[in-house]
């Protein structure tokens, strides 16, 4: 038998100590990313010019280094480049100068903003088209809506993220979707006399709310914090929301978890479900009309400490199912308690899971008045 070399023998050694272990994670190669520095509309101009003539799936970083303007854009900023990453960060402030959008973002554009100010609006439009707020990334209005969301675009807001003083927060249309896990939207003012949310407006799209806070936004018609209308999707398992959902045209709210300082108000054949969390604070709790249905199935909702009760009020044709779950006033006394109100007509229905009616109906205007109620559930799962 041949001898082998002591260097043979090193070399055998040295591939078996580095060679990958079974189970093991190879090392983490760090992501090539091209940066850029900008100060100017002009260094910004540069920047968005090499990332549009760029290769697909490269990765870009914008160092924003200074405050300046840039004018409004009716067309992707980063035009027809697709798979492309770009983040853009910095503690300055970007404005817009002019009509259309601060930031417009198209199909295979995935555009992340953190630690920056943006006075302006981003559009957000077509497949895997999407924009991500984090790390105290702020947009505020100048007059319209701070992002639209439309065409299966994606909207994704995180950690200390804000969007505040427009006429619409987000406005989410065609299938886009709005995912926000952390960040407050508040402070937002829509004038328009009739239907118009300050907040997030959801119209044929979806809504995904597991963090954050949507306070303190007003409108002068119907609106308020969060509206859904054709076809809206929203769910709702985590967060805070201060004032009034409303919920429209064959339109539907699940509610997982979370909190509800405010009312809900369902119409159009649209569907509130209400598995977990707390609705309080409100004399009128869930106002449910036009064929609109409530059904709860576990959770809480209860008055404020205002001397206040709490309550579920239904017009023609609204339907109030409780399955489970507590109603009741903020203390135990005579002026705090649970009020059901039911207009002097039959097309209402309010039952229990078990279909024993929670108010029987009389020809009169009914109002059903106690401290507290629980839901009983149905002796049929199937059965509402």
């Amino acid at each position: 038998m041949r001898k082998i070399s002591k260097n043979l023998i090193s070399f055998l050694m040295l591939i078996a100590i580095t060679m990958p272990i079974m189970g093991c994670k190879s090392p983490t190669i760090p992501e090539h990313r091209i940066t850029f520095n900008v100060g100017s509309a002009k260094e910004w101009n540069e920047a968005v010019n090499t990332i549009e003539t760029g290769d697909a799936g490269e990765s870009y970083v914008i160092n924003v280094r200074n405050d300046f303007e840039l004018p409004g854009t009716e067309n992707p900023t980063f035009g027809n480049a697709t798979d492309i990453s770009v983040e853009i960060k910095g503690k300055y402030t970007l404005t817009q100068s002019s009509a259309g959008s601060l930031i417009y973002i198209g199909s295979g554009q995935n555009v992340t903003v953190s630690n920056i100010v943006m006075k302006g609006g981003v559009c957000v439009s077509g497949a895997s088209a999407v924009f991500t707020m984090k790390e105290k990334a702020t947009l505020e209005g100048i007059g319209g809506c701070g992002v639209l969301v439309t065409d299966h675009g994606i909207l994704n807001m995180q950690d200390n993220a804000s969007i505040k003083k427009n006429a619409t927060a987000v406005r989410i249309y065609s299938g886009g979707s709005f995912n926000m896990s952390g960040g407050t939207i508040s402070d937002n003012h829509h004038s328009g006399m009739r239907t118009g949310c300050s907040g997030v407006w959801i119209k044929d799209g979806f809504f995904e709310m597991s963090g954050g806070t949507i306070s303190k936004n007003t409108s002068q018609g119907i609106g308020g914090d969060v509206f859904l209308e054709a076809r809206g999707d929203f769910t709702m398992s985590g967060g805070n929301i201060s004032r009034f959902i409303y919920i429209y045209s064959n339109s539907v709210f699940t509610m997982i978890e979370g909190n509800i300082a405010g009312s809900v108000n369902i119409g159009g054949n649209s569907i509130f479900t209400m598995l977990d969390g707390k609705i309080s604070n409100h004399s009128m709790a869930v106002y449910i009309s036009g064929g609109g249905t409530f059904k709860m199935m576990n959770g809480t909702i209860s008055g404020s400490e205002a001397n206040q009760g709490s309550g579920v009020s239904l017009s023609q044709y609204g339907k109030f199912v409780m399955f489970g779950g507590t109603i009741h006033g903020s203390q135990e006394n005579d002026i705090n308690r649970f009020t059901l109100h039911c207009p002097p007509t039959s097309n209402w229905v309010a039952q229990y899971g078990d279909e024993t009616n929670i108010l029987p109906h009389t020809d009169g205007h009914d109002t059903y008045t106690r401290h507290t109620i629980v839901g009983k559930q149905s002796r049929n799962e199937n059965k509402e």
